[in-house]
């Protein structure tokens, strides 16, 4: 953890401010204005009578099956926003009677509508997989408005997940299907969204190009909600820029066509902008903290607790900067009384940029502590949800393709009675005929009972690392911090420094086996993109190298390389630096103090280069070896200084070569170190 905070953070509130305004928008075939990430729905009396009246449809029997699906579509469709819960439960409902009529258009609108509730609930690799599902129903029935807003889906989920290059190819590809279709406000969504997209890349060029485009096409067709979004994502443009008087010039005009809509909720984030335009243009406190109260009462108004909050943070930052720390601290602690407990990054950003930054320039030495201490267990517990998520992933997963054998189990047994009718019309025939298919069912079931067993090795080995890897290392923080905070007043600086390095090592080695998690997760639901080229090896992998001899230094090893200056290879540049580092960090990890870690480059044949990393460290048995890439045995072990590892490692190495049509080969003595090379 980093000892100093950061004090004036104008810049991050603008990032704060845009991750919030900028919820893509998504249309549909019904309403080309409904939007997903709507922050703010209302639900009038009309809708309460209309959702109602659609209840009563698909409840009753008596209707049609075709009107029961239509109202069960427009139920999940439009209770999205309100309830996600209740529109989850009523699409997977509508997606079993779908499935039962063989209605491959309602098909594919349930697994959309059941995709769009996990992006909603922030499940977005099991939102991933719906969508998926639901774009070869639309593939399959030439339904391209559907096809059209996946893509859109797509891209609002990969923009989520901070993948921006998939993001806007997303986007690109609902573009073109608007533009064919001539669906003209969805057109101007994609366009809004792509220029927030590249303010969040920081390509604030093109940023700006999209905004100013959607707001050309905005005034065309009298979208003023578009037209008030894209003045507000300009005048974030122009903030980081520095263009204060453009970005005050934006504000106006978004609030001018904001209160023309009655949307109250972008009139509050434009009043809260220009309050930090005020604050950091020509330093006018008074105007900043004008427009800062008034963005609060506002959002009073309003009634939603979570733009309150983000008020509340931009009065604090302003009082903060005019040197008001007094009432900077109460707006801090007031923001922290709003925040909901679940919600650990925003207390995270509460803790770290206001209220400890705030009590260290009050000389509040105990407050400071406490906060800090309190912001030392937000880290623990916010790796600690990372973990959770990843479960819950993987645990959607294994109960999504269950689901799926056993739809194709019932199926099978379906066509083996109706096989069993025809046979009795026959004698001969009718016994090979059901020696055949008794034949056929059990290569089936054992096909089955394969799959089945792998993938609970999957979770057994997953589940293992979450109750022992994961828990122990965070039960251990706990009792550190604990000690920290009943001798913090005891204990010297120098001693209290030791410490903290101590919790950093030891957060670290955490983020790092939550890092192998994720890339084994990306491997398992295929969400990672092979994407080759060619370049240099030294020159793409200096900074790996870098990271990995200042590792070996610290553990007394040497670390000898040997890469020609002219080796160009072919591959993913980003797959290949995780082989190379997980490759010479295990090296590092099994040599002891006074040992050798080697990485050679040495030209092969047909142009291919051998890459080889060797040490003189531990080594291993050759039952040992033989088990590295099995996950069913994998088992982590211990380094030469108790470092500690998942055994997962070596397998994504594996997998990853295997991208490239390549292998990863092994040899190991015990006590004499070990040898991995490849070709490339």
């Amino acid at each position: 953890m980093k000892n100093n905070f950061q004090f004036s953070i104008f810049n991050f509130q603008l990032i704060l401010i845009l991750l919030f305004t900028t919820g893509c928008n998504f249309t549909n075939q019904r309403a080309d204005n409904m939007q997903i990430g709507n922050y703010f729905p209302t639900t009038d009396t009309i809708f309460a009578s209309s959702l109602d009246s659609l209840e009563w449809v698909f409840n009753n029997a008596g209707f049609s099956l075709e009107m029961r699906l239509e109202a069960c579509h427009n139920i999940t469709y439009d209770l999205v926003y309100v309830d996600v819960n209740k529109a989850h439960s009523y699409a997977l409902q509508g997606l079993e009677m779908a499935n039962k009529a063989k209605n491959d258009t309602y098909i594919g609108f349930f697994y959309r509508n059941i995709g769009m509730a996990y992006e909603i609930k922030g499940v977005r690799d099991s939102a991933l997989i719906f969508y998926q599902n639901s774009l070869h129903y639309a593939l399959e029935t030439k339904n391209e408005d559907l096809e059209s807003f996946l893509y859109l889906a797509y891209g609002l989920t990969y923009s989520n997940m901070s993948q921006f290059e998939l993001s806007a190819q997303y986007y690109e590809k609902s573009l073109a299907l608007c533009e064919k279709n001539e669906i003209t406000s969805r057109y101007n969504t994609i366009i809004n969204n792509l220029g927030k997209l590249y303010y969040t890349m920081k390509n604030y060029e093109l940023a700006e190009k999209y905004s100013l485009k959607s707001q050309e096409i905005s005034r065309e067709t009298s979208d003023y909600y578009n037209l008030a979004d894209s003045y507000l994502a300009l005048s974030n443009i122009y903030c980081v820029q520095g263009r204060y008087d453009e970005a005050h010039k934006a504000l106006t005009e978004c609030i001018k066509y904001s209160q023309s809509i009655e949307r109250k909720s972008t009139e509050v984030w434009a009043y809260t902008i220009m309050a930090i335009v005020y604050a950091n243009g020509n330093k006018n406190y008074a105007k900043a903290l004008e427009y800062a109260h008034k963005a609060l009462l506002m959002a009073e108004e309003t009634g939603y607790k979570k733009l309150v909050g983000h008020t509340i943070i931009t009065l604090s930052n302003v009082y903060c900067e005019a040197g008001n720390y007094k009432q900077s601290e109460n707006f801090a602690l007031k923001s922290l009384e709003l925040t909901d407990s679940a919600d650990v990054k925003e207390l995270i950003h509460i803790y770290s940029t206001l209220l400890i930054p705030v009590y260290i320039k009050q000389n509040k030495t105990d407050e400071a502590l406490n906060a800090i201490t309190k912001y030392n267990e937000l880290i623990v517990r916010d790796e600690q949800l990372k973990a959770q998520n990843f479960y819950s992933e993987m645990e959607v997963r294994y109960e999504t393709t269950k689901k799926e054998l056993e739809i194709e189990r019932q199926q099978n047994v379906i066509a083996r009675q109706n096989m069993q009718r025809g046979l009795l019309m026959g004698g001969v025939a009718v016994c090979l005929i059901i020696l055949a298919m008794l034949w056929y069912m059990l290569r089936l079931r054992t096909r089955r009972n394969v799959a089945l067993a792998e993938m609970n090795t999957t979770k057994d080995k997953f589940f293992s690392i979450i109750s022992h890897d994961l828990k122990n290392p965070a039960i251990s923080q706990r009792d550190a911090i604990q000690l920290l905070v009943n001798n913090a007043r005891m204990w010297d600086v120098d001693t209290l420094s030791d410490y903290y390095h101590e919790l950093l090592k030891s957060a670290d080695a955490q983020v790092e086996l939550v890092h192998t998690l994720l890339d084994w997760a990306r491997l398992q639901t295929g969400r990672m993109s092979f994407t080759p080229e060619t370049f240099n090896f030294a020159s793409r992998f200096r900074s790996d190298i870098s990271l990995v001899r200042s590792m070996s230094e610290k553990k007394g090893i040497t670390f000898h390389i040997a890469i020609p200056d002219d080796a160009q290879i072919t591959g993913d540049g980003n797959m290949l630096s995780t082989i190379v580092r997980n490759l010479l960090t295990n090296a590092v990890k099994f040599t002891a103090s006074g040992g050798t870690v080697s990485l050679t480059v040495e030209p092969a044949v047909d142009g291919k280069y051998t890459v080889t990393v060797s040490d003189t460290g531990t080594g291993m048995s050759r039952e040992q070896a033989q088990k590295l890439f099995r996950l069913d045995s994998a088992q982590s072990r211990k380094g030469t200084s108790a470092e500690q590892g998942t055994g997962l490692g070596l397998i994504i190495c594996r997998e990853l070569l295997e991208k490239h049509k390549t292998t990863l080969h092994v040899e190991s003595e015990e006590g004499k170190g070990s040898r991995f090379w490849f070709e490339i």
